[in-house]
């Protein structure tokens, strides 16, 4: 994804495609996990989040 991604100013309702994203992403990465890498996309205010949505997702980072 691209900048500025999912979110235009309001966090909450950022929450909700930034997930769409991950779950679109961790797809392709459990489909070929030799070949492609996951950044998981937080919105503002979730960097708490980052261990726990990493191993959700098999991702590599946070962004």
């Amino acid at each position: 994804m691209s900048s500025p991604g999912v979110h235009f100013g309001d966090p909450a309702t950022a929450r909700a495609p930034a997930r769409e994203v991950d779950e679109d992403g961790a797809a392709v990465v459990r489909a070929r996990p030799g070949r492609f890498g996951l950044w998981v996309g937080l919105t503002d205010g979730e960097a708490e989040e980052c261990p726990t949505v990493t191993a959700e997702f098999a991702a590599r980072f946070c962004a």
